[in-house]
């Protein structure tokens, strides 16, 4: 682990490497022994693992500054916001009734909406 952490300097990430490369090294365990000692198997493993992950948060970061930030969302409109306030109001079985009229609705019947003949009997 000591290869790895002087690789990455960072404790967390060089201990998830070693992890992934132990576990790797656990599925052939039986060829790795028979070749001889899996000891820089698991060393050259846990240093590719911890190199690709360096790679891949900078590519993270090329594709952020390249695109930039995710733009805002708009706020939901009055009325959706009134509507979904209403419907949260409504008896169990009224809104399942009317989640299956519309079920794109963002208002989620709540316990009755996997079970709308329980939601009936309740009514």
């Amino acid at each position: 682990m000591a290869a790895v952490y002087a690789e990455t300097g960072d404790l967390a990430e060089a201990e998830d490497a070693v992890q992934e490369a132990y576990a790797r090294a656990w599925q052939r365990w039986d060829r790795l022994t028979a070749e001889g000692d899996p000891t820089p198997w698991v060393r050259t493993v846990a240093l590719r693992l911890a190199v690709s992950s360096w790679r891949r948060a900078r590519n993270r970061m090329r594709a952020h500054f390249r695109h930039g930030p995710p733009p805002d969302l708009p706020d939901l409109a009055p009325d959706r916001v009134a509507l979904i306030h209403a419907l949260r109001g409504l008896k169990p079985c009224v809104s399942v009734s009317l989640w299956r009229l519309d079920p794109t609705a963002t208002a989620s019947p709540g316990p009755y909406r996997s079970n709308p003949e329980e939601a009936k009997r309740r009514c």
